[in-house]
């Protein structure tokens, strides 16, 4: 029931990501799609444009319920749930088998991305409180609050990268939802994860 309210209260914006990136992108740059842990996995192409051009040193975006992964970023996903449990949480330096720290670094990767999962179905569940409100208390449209509830995340996320810069931080790196993201993993496979958020 909870997991249906969260998707539910996410239509809207899902909806877009599903379109463009489950979507569009899978047609035009994406290798293949994966549903595993409630979310929709498109994995990118090594040969495609896109991923030359812009994730080539990138591991995966988060967009609601769909996340874009680098190309060979979703290993984790073509094996057990008894292979990948056991090497989520163990550090990578620690492994001698390529075949395991390659299966640890993408899982680690795909828990990195459901932190920032959770994050945006929280917003999802405020926005949604918050329009119930606008709409009943205050007469605001029901189309005004579709496009809230529709872009209410990208406005969370821009403001978190912009609090983060105006702190002397990296915008990205320093941001609150990439830091909790980091807090609970970071990936080998992503140098960006390791960087320090200070700017110099």
């Amino acid at each position: 029931m909870r997991r249906l309210a969260l998707y539910v209260v996410s239509l809207p914006s899902d909806a877009l990501a599903f379109l463009l990136v489950g979507g569009l992108m899978r047609l035009l740059w994406g290798r293949r799609i994966a549903f595993e842990r409630g979310v929709v996995w498109m994995e990118l192409r090594k040969t495609s444009w896109f991923y030359k051009r812009f994730y080539s040193d990138w591991g995966a975006t988060t967009f609601g319920h769909v996340v874009l992964v680098s190309a060979d970023h979703l290993t984790w996903a073509d094996y057990p749930e008894r292979v990948v449990a056991p090497l989520r949480n163990t550090h990578v330096d620690l492994l001698t088998d390529p075949q395991d720290r390659d299966i640890a670094i993408t899982a680690q990767l795909a828990e990195h991305e459901l932190v920032h999962v959770e994050a945006y179905e929280a917003m999802a569940l405020l926005l949604a409180c918050l329009n119930v409100v606008l709409y009943a208390a205050c007469n605001v449209p029901w189309w005004v609050c579709l496009l809230i509830q529709t872009f209410g995340g990208v406005a969370s996320f821009l403001a978190s990268n912009a609090t983060a810069w105006l702190r002397g931080e990296h915008p990205y790196l320093g941001s609150h939802l990439e830091e909790a993201a980091r807090a609970k993993v970071t990936c080998g496979r992503n140098p960006k994860l390791s960087t320090d958020a200070r700017l110099e």
